[in-house]
């Protein structure tokens, strides 16, 4: 269900309170400047992949040091690189620094369409579909150079700072750049415990939208919200408590 529904159930119920709308304007120097001067493309045009469009282009962008830092990272990984190789230094020295910035991407198989912080002017609090989950495989025993590679299926949830069509190697890769949140799951609650990695990585690890209620003032704690039934309710009334 749509994370507008969730945020107005919580609020029907009293647990948090209603926020007026924000002023969604913003002036054209600051959106310059957010994205370092970069090139406006048409609005009305998609681009497809195998199974996700890439909706609403916004604008061509120079990546800076630090996307390029984490871009590269990610192809090590999707290729699996040796991380200190020469040939992979090599490879990766002269990456590609433009590419497209999109602020929507649909998936066709689920029809959810999720969108990024790119275009969206509100505040935190009102960004209503631009906080996924996403699934990805880990080798648990990363930290341990003398254990064999194992991997695994793990879940991870971040905002969506925005979509990215990248050519590398001939190949366009269809990307998420996403700010990870660190969480733990307390007495059956996915409960944020504040900001974690900036990382890019393919389209195909979305899997679906998730909420974010905060409960509390001062020491305040923020859930992560995954469906509308009783069970979500009565987690949220037992973090009131």
């Amino acid at each position: 269900m749509h994370q507008q529904q969730l945020l107005h159930l919580a609020a029907s119920f009293g647990w948090i309170p209603r926020e007026p709308e924000q002023d969604e304007s913003r002036s054209d120097e600051e959106d310059e400047q957010d994205f370092n001067h970069a090139n406006r493309l048409p609005l009305k045009h998609k681009v497809a992949t195998s199974d996700h469009d890439f909706l609403t282009p916004r604008r061509l962008k120079q990546l800076t040091d630090q996307e390029l830092r984490h871009l590269r990272k990610h192809y090590i990984t999707r290729y699996s690189f040796p991380p200190n190789s020469p040939t992979t230094r090599e490879r990766l020295q002269n990456i590609e620094t433009m590419a497209s910035v999109w602020d929507r991407c649909l998936d066709r198989g689920s029809r959810t369409t999720y969108r990024s912080q790119f275009a969206q002017r509100k505040k935190l609090s009102g960004r209503l579909n631009s906080f996924a989950c996403f699934e990805q495989e880990v080798d648990i025993n990363a930290r341990f150079r003398q254990r064999e590679e194992v991997m695994v299926t793990a879940e991870y949830y971040g905002d969506i700072l925005y979509f990215l069509l990248h050519e590398f190697e001939n190949v366009q890769h269809a990307l998420v750049y996403v700010h990870m949140i660190r969480h733990t799951v307390v007495d059956g609650r996915i409960q944020e415990n504040g900001q974690g990695v900036l990382e890019f990585t393919g389209v195909e690890s979305l899997k679906r939208l998730v909420g974010r209620v905060t409960v509390g003032h001062g020491l305040a704690k923020t859930y992560v919200i995954e469906e509308v039934c009783d069970s979500m309710i009565e987690r949220l009334r037992n973090a009131l408590l």
